[in-house]
């Protein structure tokens, strides 16, 4: 997936033409999905440089009930090319959904940017990220199954789901109220790939410092390919970001197995345990401090083994076995939602690197 790198007058006209729909708050009617309240002096951007007509009238209305009006794509039989506006991101340590591929999308109101010098970054009234999720279809042309919205709104953060039909001809709004199966395969597998209801959305994204999930610092910021432009420093030099950090947040690691955990964690896991407040939160798994939460570290439920990551073995280890989804063990799987499918990349992965640091400690 190219990242686009729109000039400063193609900001102006995707709003004009794409976003007078896009920009629509989910507030009410069957579309509704309740909103995250947030602080208004904490979330605000600067809105003297903020359209009013993005906060108000019309466009106050709730979204349209299917993706064709939302004008996101010219052509919904030719999702791989979306509008010629539109910024797309592909971040570094994904989240894992059963395979599934994905294509994410940013939109941000005329005059504004993200404001990149706080933490978490604040993104601007009228800013709307979408993600379409893809599986193999026919003649293994990805089909996509469902398109996700996140809007921030005039009173906080907005979800909303479009479930495409089995055409794949558009997409009509969910209501949020439950989890919708979808099936789904992939080669010989067959499985229920699952919408997420408007909670379970909620669930997520709430569970993070900033409701946006996988637009931030970190994973913007690692090269796609050695020595090529990072997607932070276009994003910057094409004014959608406010600042460019001196010093880029990168996952520092002694070795690229361990790196690459890191980095797992930080995709699949650090939207819930990050050093919040709640009881998952408290269990913190970000890059600089998640192996000494991890390693050796008795675990405080009852898991078999009894340890988060026991070195050199796998099958005693509770985030191993919760990873795998083992069948034998009183571990939750994790993630909680969004998987039917195990990552068996990421179980190799996390079962070399365990027993890796049995080989480690033995030799010390």
């Amino acid at each position: 997936m190219n990242v686009q790198r729109p000039s400063k007058s193609s900001v102006v006209r995707v709003v004009h033409h794409v976003l007078p729909a896009l920009l629509a708050v989910a507030t009410h009617g069957a579309c509704a999905a309740p909103s995250a309240q947030a602080p208004e002096d904490e979330d605000a951007q600067d809105t003297e440089n903020v359209d009013d007509s993005f906060l108000a009238g019309e466009r106050l209305g709730p979204l349209p009930d299917t993706l064709a009006e939302l004008g996101l794509f010219p052509d919904l039989e030719a999702l791989e090319e979306p509008h010629v506006d539109a910024i797309s991101f592909r971040p570094a340590h994904r989240l894992w959904t059963n395979g599934a591929s994905k294509q994410r999308l940013l939109f941000l109101p005329p005059g504004t940017s993200v404001d990149t010098s706080a933490v978490p970054w604040r993104f601007p009234r009228g800013a709307v990220l979408a993600k379409t999720f893809f599986y193999p279809g026919r003649h293994d042309r990805p089909t996509p199954v469902e398109t996700r919205i996140l809007r921030h709104g005039a009173a906080g953060w907005d979800y909303a789901v479009y479930l495409w039909n089995e055409e794949a001809t558009d997409a009509a709004l969910l209501d949020g109220a439950a989890p919708v199966p979808v099936a789904v395969t992939i080669g010989e597998e067959r499985f229920e790939h699952v919408v997420p209801s408007t909670l379970q959305c909620r669930s997520c994204h709430e569970s993070a410092p900033g409701m946006v999930l996988g637009f931030d610092e970190l994973r913007l910021a690692e090269p796609r390919e050695p020595g090529e432009v990072t997607q932070l420093e276009r994003f910057y030099e094409d004014g959608w970001l406010g600042a460019l950090p001196e010093q880029p947040a990168r996952i520092i690691a002694e070795d690229e197995a361990t790196r690459s955990v890191l980095g797992y964690l930080e995709g699949n896991c650090t939207h819930c345990h990050n050093g919040g407040d709640g009881p998952a939160s408290a269990f913190d798994l970000r890059h600089p401090v998640a192996l000494e939460h991890l390693v050796d570290v008795p675990t405080t439920s009852e898991l078999v083994g009894g340890w988060r990551v026991r070195s050199g073995a796998p099958e005693e280890s509770g985030l191993f076995l919760a990873l795998s989804r083992a069948e034998v063990t009183t571990a939750q799987p994790m993630p909680p939602l969004g998987v039917e499918r195990v990552d068996e990349a990421a179980v190799e992965l996390f079962r070399a690197w365990i027993t890796g640091l049995g080989e480690v400690r033995d030799e010390r």
